[in-house]
């Protein structure tokens, strides 16, 4: 949990002992093993956590870089603040993060669409006609058809993002990168929130695709329940079908010794008719 350096000055030699992890340590060098004995570091800097509130809230960090208090942001406290100072906190997003996350949403789209042309058409697989491939469908149309309230950015076209004629969606970073800093600013408005713009779409979406409570998922539960229900079935059936086999051939072996039951009793008639036929007509 530390590291130790030996320092050499030209006169002297010091034994540095440094904290492998930030926040608060307690750094000591005894001279007897355990917690007996005296601490000789002759000069100590014991390290301390970053604290602060945070909009009234009290927050104890190991580390001056602080990452997961909010949501995709990192800031690095540089030093002490007076106990009544305020800093205020000013986040903006990049124009790099923003073509990055339309490169994302771009590709994703055309994953989920090119999956859904395999469901359609004369070679569609085994979900053709199934209402779940309209719903996604639909979704998917009123993604590329949100259209904004106001400002200079209302449609996804505004922000290079286009449709050809088989649907395949693409993203123009051309004409992104030359949006002036206004527009850019009304890109975010246009994509809003989880709850608001564009970003409220996702709430349809999540109606498809939510892993517990989702069309997707409901139907994939009725899928198995199916599949469970006609494996029964056939174990069922084939339970049945054996035990008619069972059947089938015990009588079968019934038949085959009662063929055989006859068989000796023909051949006895046979040799009683010949027996008779002898003494009446002789050899002749």
């Amino acid at each position: 949990a530390v590291t130790a350096t030996v320092l050499n000055t030209g006169s002297n030699y010091y034994l540095s002992v440094t904290a492998n992890a930030p926040g608060a340590r307690a750094l000591a060098v005894r001279t007897t093993a355990g917690d007996g004995g005296s601490n000789i570091l002759t000069a100590t800097n014991q390290g301390a956590n970053a604290e602060f509130k945070l909009n009234g809230l009290d927050i104890v960090q190991s580390d001056n870089i602080v990452a997961d208090v909010v949501p995709g942001l990192t800031f690095t406290i540089l030093d002490k603040t007076s106990a009544e100072e305020t800093i205020t906190l000013t986040a903006s997003s990049s124009r790099g993060s923003l073509a990055t996350a339309l490169t994302s949403f771009v590709g994703a789209y055309n994953a989920t669409h090119d999956k859904l042309q395999t469901e359609i058409g004369q070679n569609a697989g085994l979900l053709s006609g199934h209402y779940l491939v309209g719903e996604v469908g639909r979704a998917l149309r009123q993604l590329t058809g949100y259209q904004g309230s106001g400002g200079s950015v209302k449609a996804l076209a505004d922000l290079g993002i286009e449709l050809d004629r088989r649907g395949v969606m693409s993203f123009s970073s051309t004409k992104f990168y030359s949006l002036s800093t206004g527009t850019i600013d009304a890109a975010f408005t246009y994509l809003g929130t989880e709850t608001s713009g564009f970003g409220g779409q996702s709430k349809s979406l999540n109606q498809l695709s939510n892993p517990i409570t989702g069309f997707l998922r409901l139907e994939q539960n009725n899928f198995d329940q199916a599949d469970t229900r006609i494996a029964r079935q056939i174990s069922e059936l084939t339970a049945r079908i054996e035990r008619s086999q069972g059947a089938l051939s015990f009588k079968l072996q019934q038949a085959d010794a009662l063929l055989a039951g006859l068989k000796s009793q023909q051949n006895a008639l046979d040799a009683s008719l010949k027996a008779v036929t002898f003494a009446a007509y002789g050899r002749a």
